[in-house]
């Protein structure tokens, strides 16, 4: 059994003309989903260094964090994690992925997600945060969702929009 622990993350919500920025991961359990630019935070960083350091690195984009958009906290017997998603102004360049962590970078509308969403393709809280962040009807601002810890054991995660 692994030892409990406490992880942060933050994200990039970087929305250009009604579209959001999302990158197709190379690794792990999200492998070949989508996902807004995102990592785990770094000691002696900021939710906003975070949020724009892993920008950068997976998309060659630069920006300006800006508002709270989200915040999920997840509790399990092994620990708790906290990912922060966080505006970004992020005028301008086109995406370039890293190839690394990502294999693609670009911009979606809502249609687009909802068929990303259709293929089981996105990540459910990052498409909860584009619904919450493009024109249309939003989710609730409090949501339950159903989660496993990193042993897969059950969870509780809830997602605050902002």
């Amino acid at each position: 059994m692994s030892e409990p622990i406490s992880t942060v993350g933050a994200g990039a919500v970087v929305v250009r003309q009604q579209r959001l920025l999302l990158v197709r991961q190379t690794y792990g359990w999200a492998t070949g989903r989508w996902l807004i630019p995102n990592g785990a935070l770094h000691p002696g960083e900021t939710l906003a260094q975070t949020a724009l350091r892993e920008l950068a690195e997976e998309t060659g984009l630069h920006g300006t964090a800006g508002a709270l958009c989200a915040v999920r906290s997840l509790a399990g017997p092994l620990g708790s994690d906290t990912f922060v998603a966080l505006n970004v102004d992020a005028p301008h360049g086109d995406p370039r992925p890293d190839h690394a962590e990502v294999s693609e970078a670009r911009f979606f509308d809502r249609d687009a997600i909802a068929a990303l969403d259709a293929e089981g393709l996105i990540v459910r809280l990052h498409r909860l945060i584009a619904e919450h962040v493009l024109p249309g009807p939003s989710p609730q601002p409090h949501i339950e969702l159903p989660a496993l810890d990193r042993d897969g054991h059950p969870a509780r995660s809830t997602l605050y929009l902002a």
